[in-house]
C-alpha cells in the first residue's frame, strides 16, 4: 500500500508539472538538483553531494532520485510497523504502519527530490535501534550508528537530537534498575557519543551546541526562512529576549502549521487543507494514548521516541522561521504522534515488548 500510493501520487506529480510546464514542484528540488549538475554545494548539503554519485552512475535525471525516494518511504511505513510492534499488539501496529504510509505529507516527500524521506527513514531506523537495543539485540547497535552516520550529513542537528535520544531509554532503565536492559543501551550510547567524537560535533554534541545554539545563528535561521512566502519569523534577533519573544509563535507552527489561510500556493494548500485536519486529530489522540492505562509501562520502550520528537519540535521552535520548511521538517515527528494516537485509539493496550517480522 505504501508503495502504491507513491508510485500513483508520483505519476499524479509528473503529470502536473508536464500539464504545467514547471521543472519543479518545490525550489528547494531545483537548488538539490543544480548543485549537483554543477559539482557545487556548501557544506551541509550533503544531499546534493548524493545526487552527485548517484549523477555520476546513471546520468543527470531526476527519476532515479525520485525513485530511491519512493521505495525508501515505502521503508518508512515497515520500519513504523517494526518500532509499534515493540510498544502494541500486532493489530494496532498495523494500523500505525497504514497511516504512515498513507500519511499526506510524508508520500508528498517521498515522490520528489528532497531529503526528508531519507532523513525520515534514517531516524526511525535509529529509534527501532534503540528498542531492539533494550531487548538485548546486540547487533542492532552497529545499524544504529550505520543510519546516525548515514544522517549526519543529511540533516546535523536531527542527527544530534536523535544521538541525544538514544540515552533517554538508558536513564529510564538505570532508574528504574533494570541493568540487564541497561547494559547493551550504555554500550549503544558509548557508540554514538563516540561518532559524535569523531564526527567533530563533541561529546554529547557540545561543540554543535557552542557552534549553532547562539544568539547570531538563531538570527541567520530565521532571517534566512522569513523570505520566503510563507515566512513568519521576525528577523530582527539582538539578543536572547527576542530569541525567548520568537519561540510561542514558532512552536505554534512547528506543532501544527502552516495554515490554509498563510501564504501558500495552491498544491501546498491543497496539501494542508487535506492534512491539517488529521493531524490535529492525531495530536489530540495521542494525548489520550499518553494517559492509557498501559502507557506507563511503554515508558522505557518509548522514550527514545519521545525524546526525538520533543526535541525535534523544541530546535523548530527556536530556529525556524517559514512555515512550509517548519512543514517538512516536522516529518519524524509524525509517526511518534501517530503510534501515539493509535493507542489513545482504545482504553487498554496490550505490550508487545517483540518483532512480527525476523
Amino acid at each position: 500500500m505504501a508503495l502504491g500510493a507513491r508510485l500513483l501520487l508520483g505519476l499524479v506529480v509528473g503529470a502536473y508539472l508536464a500539464a504545467t510546464d514547471r521543472p519543479w514542484l518545490f525550489p528547494d528540488e531545483g537548488t538539490y538538483l543544480s548543485e549537483a549538475a554543477a559539482g557545487e554545494w556548501e557544506e551541509g548539503h550533503g544531499y546534493s553531494a548524493f545526487l552527485a554519485r548517484v549523477f555520476d552512475v546513471a546520468g543527470q535525471s531526476a527519476w532515479l532520485p525520485k525513485g530511491i525516494n519512493i521505495v525508501a518511504g515505502s521503508l518508512v511505513a515497515l520500519v513504523v510497523y517494526e518500532i509499534a510492534c515493540r510498544l502494541m499488539e500486532p493489530a494496532r501496529a498495523r494500523v500505525a504502519a497504514l497511516a504512515v504510509a498513507c500519511w499526506p505529507s510524508l508520500v508528498l516527500w517521498s515522490v520528489l527530490v528532497l531529503k526528508d524521506t531519507l532523513v525520515l527513514l534514517a531516524v526511525l531506523v535509529v529509534l527501532l535501534a534503540a528498542l531492539r537495543v533494550a531487548e538485548g539485540e546486540w547487533a542492532a547497535i552497529a545499524v544504529g550508528v550505520l543510519a546516525l552516520a548515514a544522517l549526519e550529513p543529511l540533516r546535523l542537528y536531527a542527527f544530534v537530537v536523535a544521538s541525544l535520544a538514544v540515552a533517554a531509554p538508558l536513564v529510564v532503565h538505570l532508574l528504574s534498575r533494570q541493568l540487564r536492559r541497561a547494559l547493551p543501551l550504555a554500550l549503544f550510547f558509548l557508540a554514538v557519543s563516540s561518532l559524535l567524537v569523531v564526527t567533530g560535533h563533541g561529546l554529547f554534541g557540545i561543540g554543535f551546541l557552542s557552534d549553532n545554539a547562539t544568539v547570531e545563528q538563531v538570527a541567520i535561521a530565521r532571517e534566512e526562512g522569513s523570505r520566503g512566502d510563507t515566512g513568519f519569523a521576525e528577523p530582527d534577533v539582538r539578543d536572547k529576549r527576542d530569541v525567548l519573544k520568537g519561540v510561542p509563535r514558532g512552536a505554534v507552527y512547528a506543532a501544527v502549521g502552516p495554515f490554509p489561510w498563510d501564504a501558500l500556493s495552491p498544491a501546498a494548500r491543497l496539501l494542508v487543507v487535506v492534512e491539517l485536519p488529521a493531524w490535529i486529530v492525531a495530536i489530540v489522540l495521542a494525548a489520550r494514548g499518553a494517559r492509557n492505562k498501559g502507557f506507563r509501562a511503554l515508558l522505557g520502550s518509548s522514550s527514545a521516541l519521545l525524546a526525538f520528537a520533543l526535541g525535534i519540535l523544541a530546535v523548530l521552535s527556536v530556529f525556524e522561521g517559514n512555515a512550509g520548511t517548519a512543514l517538512r521538517q516536522r516529518a519524524p515527528v509524525i509517526p511518534v504522534v501517530v503510534c501515539l494516537a493509535v493507542l489513545g485509539l482504545g482504553r487498554n493496550v496490550t505490550y508487545s515488548g517483540s518483532s512480527a517480522l525476523p
